[in-house]
């Protein structure tokens, strides 16, 4: 590529098809940009359940921050963190309880309008709204 004759330190390239991105990575582009897989992540995150807000996007786009409104009925109500499943790719930061802010640990109770914040990697994040119960697709 010309990047080397021409000195260049990075270069960037957008592609439409995704199947591009590794061969353009072959050849040496430090850094792909996929519109249609960027779109794709953008739509699945608004769709995927009301009860989940994206508050911010991390590492490229493949972990999240949120913010989780724990419905009612919540099959885990009453239960603690300990005893709910949660991936080892995801952490709860912080519940607020009628305006309380719980920093939470393994006894925590989580309930039914609990307000959670929890940062996880997109796969592990998609598995806790299964688990959880809370993707309405």
């Amino acid at each position: 590529m010309q990047k080397k004759e021409f000195n260049v330190k990075r270069t960037v390239a957008r592609v439409n098809n995704p199947k591009n991105t590794v061969i353009l990575r072959r050849l040496g582009v430090d850094i792909v940009v996929s519109s249609t897989e960027n779109l794709a992540r953008i739509l699945e995150r608004e769709v995927e359940t009301a009860a989940i807000r994206q508050v911010l996007s991390l590492a490229g786009g493949t972990a999240t921050l949120v913010e989780i409104q724990i419905p009612s009925p919540f099959k885990y109500h009453g239960k603690s963190l300990s005893q709910i499943p949660i991936s080892q790719d995801a952490v709860i930061i912080s519940i607020t309880r009628s305006g309380e802010l719980l920093i939470p640990r393994g006894n925590t109770l989580l309930c039914e309008g609990d307000k959670v914040l929890c940062v996880a990697r997109d796969e592990a994040m998609h598995q806790l709204t299964l688990d959880w119960g809370l993707n309405t697709n």
